[in-house]
């Protein structure tokens, strides 16, 4: 049986959680009158996990968001409540932790070793700037923007938590150089019925 929404109430405990998430109202994906359906709540917590990762919240998943849904109180109607909470759903309530709004901290670029490349070809390809808030869209591009160098064969970008900073985030971009030139020899044969 389908269930129509019939309201939802959005309870977040963090303050600049919700601000964030009221700003970006115009964009939700599930509405009152929309049918109650678990595939439309994984993607809108999806959605709304990615942009807290884009405005700061560095490691921030899906898995913090959790839907209630009512289906008793007013007949053939769901009233649903989605809630953001501390801990993720595979944990308990003893394991919350306060969510935190990151920056970046220190960036290395690092090229293989042997490897002959402009420091300052390789700070114009970065779009990542110590100090400025995480975002994981600046991220991603800034992988593209390396990975698509035919330069490198590989790029490897290593995130994690400053130790003097908890509030940082390290970024290491390591690049592997590309065979620029290479030889390749194919050896081709051929038989017929005959048996030449």
């Amino acid at each position: 049986k389908r269930f129509p929404i019939s309201d939802i109430t959005y309870r977040v405990r963090d303050t600049a959680l919700a601000a964030l998430m009221a700003a970006d109202s115009a964009h939700f994906t599930v509405r009152p009158g929309d049918p109650l359906a678990e595939v439309s709540l994984e993607r809108e917590s999806e959605r709304l996990a990615r942009h807290f990762r884009n405005n700061g919240y560095w490691g921030f998943s899906k898995n913090y968001f959790f839907f209630y849904a009512d289906t008793s109180t007013v007949r053939d109607t769901a009233s649903l409540i989605m809630a953001i909470e501390n801990y993720t759903r595979n944990e308990s309530e003893e394991s919350a932790r306060e969510h935190r709004k990151y920056k970046i901290g220190n960036v290395a670029l690092i090229p293989q070793p042997g490897m002959h490349v402009r420091q300052n070809f390789l700070h114009n390809l970065n779009q990542l700037t110590p100090g400025e808030p995480y975002s994981e869209e600046r991220i991603n591009r800034t992988y593209d923007r390396f990975a698509s160098i035919p330069l490198f064969s590989s790029v490897n970008m290593m995130l994690r938590e400053n130790e003097a900073d908890s509030t940082a985030v390290d970024c290491r971009i390591l690049l592997q150089q590309a065979r620029l030139q290479s030889v390749k020899v194919n050896l081709e044969g051929s038989f017929n019925s005959t048996g030449l």
